[in-house]
């Protein structure tokens, strides 16, 4: 009797971006598509600020209750989100051996980007190199990260209009550093392939929602089809 191949390891997609870049909207509707071609999709975003211990924490981050973003050391808190996402880790693992591709909204290059944003051009690669060594030692490592790359100035009336701003939105200096910093992970490959998608039209302004959403499927059947 012939013995069935086992089945094809779950692709772990990862969707980074700036405040504002469009990422929840983005991974809703890559799962949603990915549903409508038959394939089993699940989604799993951060900060888990219900759901963990660490996520509590960060919450209250965000509220300013340490004070302002540079009253912490960055790897202090790099900790932080780090925590979150190692306590969430048997929720990843069940949604990899559950579906064919699990979708996360922010993961490492987050933690990279936004604990080390304000720190000098020279420190950033070493203390990015530095998060995904120590994260990845946990987690799953992304078969694709996604970065929607948006002007920071769009990002920020985007986020400006849809909330009030947390400490991390509201720090200017931080904002005008994200997109850059997450270019520079793109280029360098951290942790994995990375694709970048530009989420502004040349004459300014957002592109369709549609557009871009057919880009990050497109980019993602790359990722599938792999070996």
């Amino acid at each position: 009797m012939t013995q069935a191949p086992p089945p094809a390891a779950a692709k772990l997609i990862v969707i980074e971006g700036g405040d504002g870049a469009g990422k929840q909207t983005q991974s809703q509707a890559l799962v949603q598509r990915l549903q409508d071609q038959g394939r089993r999709a699940a989604r799993v975003a951060f900060p888990r600020y219900e759901n963990n211990i660490a996520g509590s924490i960060i919450a209250r981050l965000l509220r300013g209750e340490f004070g302002s973003v540079g009253a912490l050391a960055p790897e202090i808190r790099m900790l932080m989100f780090a925590a979150d996402r190692f306590e969430t880790l048997p929720l990843i693992q069940r949604a990899l051996a559950e579906n064919d591709v699990v979708v996360i909204d922010r993961y490492v290059g987050s933690n990279a980007v936004y604990q080390g944003a304000l720190l000098p051009e020279s420190d950033f690669e070493p203390f990015a190199r530095m998060v995904f060594e120590f994260e990845l030692k946990i987690l799953p490592k992304p078969d694709l990260t996604i970065f929607l790359n948006a002007a920071p100035e769009a990002s920020r009336s985007m986020a400006e209009a849809r909330a009030e701003l947390d400490a991390y939105e509201a720090n200017r200096d931080l904002q005008a550093a994200v997109a850059g910093r997450y270019a520079r992970l793109a280029a360098w490959q951290l942790g994995g392939p990375w694709a970048q998608i530009d989420v502004m039209a040349d004459a300014g302004g957002y592109r369709p929602i549609e557009a871009i959403a057919s880009d990050v499927l497109q980019a993602v059947k790359g990722a599938c089809q792999a070996a």
